[in-house]
């Protein structure tokens, strides 16, 4: 029998929210009738690495990778936040920078550092490029003066914005929201600026080798964990107000959006 892992490692900011989201993994997999393991894959650990594991009943995938890349796993669900517009699991980039800076707005960082996380994120590389997109110009085709990446996760990010090796750069803004709820000395010293466009929300995932039968199960469980009060106080700590289903398709606009920028020659924010 396969021993099958479930991961939040994506939107675990701090350890009462990885507490939070194991208690709801757990909860899910209890009502589907399966055994999950909740593991950490804590960073630096690639993410690249608990996509790729053909064990894996359960993890947060970003969009990007899951509409160019893994075109194997499957979708579960994905979450309709307190930040999702019009009740569609939908989120933004927070564009980012230290909280004693001068900055005030995307325009004024420019001619500074810009950094970004990695080449396969959507909130981190993507969506912030496709925001400079439309700043650029054939007499200005470079944005700053210096790109600075990969950063790779989150708190590197924020290492770098605070140790002044980045001026700016963007973030989930839901998981800048769980950081602002649950570790406010840290989020005390950067500030927002402004957001990127509307995108499709990461969505939890499954390798392609979970079997059919236990998917439906456990996307049914997704699905009604709002319902539970066992697992309301969870979910409300997270900022998800319910779990819908997507597909595939939904989430093919990032791929169109990472296309359109390296056909332009953009091939990194900047």
């Amino acid at each position: 029998m396969t021993h099958w892992v479930a991961c939040t490692r994506m939107y675990d900011v701090t350890p009462e929210v990885r507490a939070h989201w194991h208690a709801v993994l757990r909860h899910v997999a209890d009502r589907a009738g399966l055994e999950l393991e909740c593991i950490d894959h804590a960073a630096p650990a690639p993410l690249t690495d608990l996509w790729a594991r053909d064990d894996l009943a359960l993890a947060f995938m970003c969009g990007l990778p899951f509409a160019t890349r893994y075109h194997d796993v499957r979708p579960l669900a994905a979450p309709v936040t307190v930040l999702s517009e019009n009740n569609a699991p939908t989120y933004r980039s927070a564009w980012l920078v230290r909280a004693d800076s001068a900055f005030d707005s995307l325009v004024s960082t420019f001619g500074h550092r810009i950094g970004w996380l990695a080449e396969h994120s959507h909130s981190g590389f993507n969506a912030p490029r496709n925001a400079l997109l439309a700043y650029r110009s054939s007499d200005r085709p470079t944005l700053y003066r210096a790109s600075i990446g990969p950063l790779e996760h989150p708190r590197g990010a924020l290492r770098a914005l605070a140790d002044g090796r980045v001026d700016v750069f963007a973030l989930d803004a839901w998981w800048w929201w769980l950081l602002e709820r649950h570790d406010q000395e840290t989020a005390a010293g950067f500030r927002t600026i402004g957001k990127t466009a509307t995108a499709p929300i990461p969505p939890l995932v499954c390798s392609a080798t979970f079997p059919v039968e236990m998917e439906k199960r456990l996307a049914a469980a997704l699905l009604a964990a709002n319902q539970d009060d066992a697992v309301t106080p969870h979910l409300a700590a997270l900022g998800v107000r319910s779990f819908v289903g997507v597909t595939d398709g939904e989430y093919d606009v990032l791929a169109h959006v990472d296309g359109s920028a390296r056909a332009a020659g953009y091939p990194l924010p900047g």
